[in-house]
């Protein structure tokens, strides 16, 4: 079965939890922009398997 496509807000959702990590240490800056590029390149959920996943979860601020 074919994944459906996810759109802006799923992929900047990911995003601001990644600027969240990296100011809080966790990430370096070319971590962060590598993670980033993927993240806004994603087309499906599959595509932000992994950007998240060694990272603890940061607190909401959404």
């Amino acid at each position: 079965m074919t994944e459906l496509r996810i759109g802006t807000r799923e992929r900047e959702q990911v995003v601001r939890s990644l600027m969240r990590h990296q100011g809080m240490g966790r990430l370096t800056a070319q971590e962060y922009q590598e993670r980033v590029a993927r993240a806004r390149a994603a087309v499906v959920p599959s595509d932000l398997e992994g950007l998240l996943d060694d990272l603890e979860a940061p607190p909401d601020r959404d």
